[in-house]
């Protein structure tokens, strides 16, 4: 095969596919900016050409195998600290050691997460410093080998004969097909082991579209508090008809760091690039499918990252984009610390360690607006669920900022909140009094009564149970002035159609509640339960 033509539109590309293409056209226009790897590859053996739609390379007559070598030898590189080098992605910007370590992480939790695809040295705990945090890598083994790179590469058989590689046949010639394995296609299965004939197979050149998948996919690491160690590393695939707009998308992504590439969900992944096209004026070709495929451990295959959750969203369907957008900018990642550990004598066994930990809010609103939702739908569910909900009680100041600056399908639903408000804002009051008179802790009095509230709404079933716990609530905080002016514009919401929507804004209220004072304040912060210093990934 002298010629191969890789084409975007061609019967067969998948998602991964087209940003593979994309990395392989990355990868070309890195190396024609590098005259001695253009000039090695020359002397190897391989021309190309490229457009927005395909790439073309051209192979001298007999050197397939060693120019194509050459080729992955120069796309998928070590740097000296035994992290992934990708040339294509630093060909604007050069990764920092915060970016490099996110990336090796992401690989080895996707494409390269079976121990066979690669080979390592010797593990060991690594700290990297960003800014004044640090950053624990556990068992960190630094790579020496991996299948991208090695993939033109023939092994000898014990007679010293050659063997065909994963790309080439005993007499160097490219295969017809190429069987496809999870290096290639994360997540993808072979169904009836057994039987040969259902073995995934693929054109050559579709193969080397998938080749060239990791230097084109967008990678996030996840932390989720809903579902823990089943995702941890997404794997987003933009769909542009462009592989120069692409490329340009895809290298924004370089400069960023943990805190930005950490998303509390896959549906927070897909949507914060659907954001990042914007900010690098892609906004209207990112409009059509963006897919995410989410990787992380589960109970019957601890040993391993499986696929654990797949999704695409369209962001021209999306009328709740504006809505996440608020929630980036009211709960954007931070810094959490793990503090130091030491013995008994005071000496330090564990120094201090820092991670990124998303709100669990933006998983809430991310994964609501994916689904074409309201922005708090399912709100109570969260407040039933004993981690979330502690979680939650840390992110009050953030969730009233959201209820007053989100847009919301009805004015209604701003009145209620308002009414929720400020019937807890009377009834601590009163508490407050309570408290004051008989000589016993605010926080007790509060924490009480904020359980009895949430656990009678969380409990109602219909429209009839909502009505008479709201309706308690409020007459015992007294007369509202928000139920004065909007009484009939909140009927709507307490009827059989709507009981649901107004469960989930009275316990959006209720968790979003802003003190008045230092007293009730100090009240609720003693009320609410230790937080977890940290989480180590």
């Amino acid at each position: 095969m002298g010629r191969m033509i890789c084409e975007l539109q061609r019967p067969g590309m998948t998602a991964l596919h087209r940003v593979g293409l994309a990395g392989l056209s990355m990868t070309l226009d890195a190396l024609e900016h590098d005259p001695e790897a253009r000039a090695t590859l020359d002397v190897a053996g391989l021309t190309w050409t490229r457009d927005e739609r395909k790439v073309e390379l051209e192979f001298a007559e007999g050197k397939e195998q060693s120019a194509m070598d050459r080729l992955l030898q120069l796309a998928f590189q070590i740097d000296k600290q035994g992290f992934f080098k990708l040339p294509a992605l630093e060909r604007h910007t050069r990764m920092g050691v915060e970016q490099s370590a996110l990336l090796h992480q992401c690989l080895l939790g996707s494409f390269l997460q079976h121990g066979r695809t690669r080979s390592t040295g010797s593990k060991a705990n690594r700290v990297i410093e960003i800014d004044d945090k640090r950053l624990v890598l556990r068992d960190f083994a630094p790579i020496t080998g991996y299948s991208h790179r090695n993939a033109a590469r023939s092994e000898t058989d014990k007679s010293g004969k050659p063997k065909a590689s994963d790309l080439f046949d005993t007499q160097g010639r490219f295969k017809a097909s190429i069987s496809i394995v999870g290096w290639l296609y994360p997540g993808g299965t072979q169904r009836h082991v057994g039987f040969g004939e259902s073995t995934l197979e693929e054109p050559v050149e579709l193969a080397i579209c998938l080749l060239f998948a990791p230097i084109g996919a967008i990678f996030f690491r996840l932390s989720s508090r809903r579902t823990g160690g089943k995702a941890r590393t997404a794997l987003v695939l933009p769909t542009l008809a462009s592989l120069d707009l692409y490329s340009r998308l895809r290298r924004s992504v370089v400069c960023n760091g943990v805190i930005e590439l950490t998303a509390a969900s896959p549906t927070d992944a897909a949507l914060q690039v659907a954001l990042l096209g914007r900010t690098v004026q892609l906004g209207e070709e990112l409009q059509t499918q963006i897919r995410v495929i989410a990787f992380g451990t589960v109970s019957w295959a601890k040993q391993q990252k499986s696929r654990t959750a797949t999704y695409a969203i369209t962001p021209s369907h999306l009328l709740g984009l504006h809505n996440y957008e608020v929630a980036c900018r009211i709960f954007h990642n931070q810094w959490q610390t793990i503090k130091a550990k030491t013995d008994r004598k005071g000496n330090v066994k564990e120094p201090e360690q820092h991670f990124v930990r998303p709100f669990t809010a933006r998983e809430i609103i991310a994964d609501n607006i994916a689904g074409q939702r309201r922005w708090y739908a399912g709100f109570a569910d969260w407040m039933t669920n004993t981690e979330t909900r502690i979680s939650l009680q840390f992110e009050r100041k953030e969730l009233y900022q959201m209820t007053q600056e989100a847009q919301f399908d009805h004015p209604n639903e701003r009145i209620f909140i308002a009414a929720c408000h400020e019937a807890w804002r009377r009834r601590l009051g009163q508490l407050g009094d309570r408290a004051r008179r008989e000589g016993i802790a605010f926080s007790r009095l509060a924490s009480g009564e904020y359980e009895k509230i949430r656990v009678a709404l969380a409990r109602c079933k219909n429209a009839t149970s909502l009505r008479s716990v709201v309706t308690e609530f409020w007459s015992r905080a007294g007369s509202l002035p928000a139920l004065q002016s909007g009484w009939n514009a909140i009927l709507p919401l307490l009827e059989e159609s709507e009981w649901r929507k107004a469960r989930d804004l009275a316990l959006l209220a209720l968790a979003s509640y802003q003190p008045s004072n230092a007293d009730e304040a100090k009240a609720l912060a003693e009320s609410t339960p230790t937080h977890e210093e940290g989480i180590e990934e």
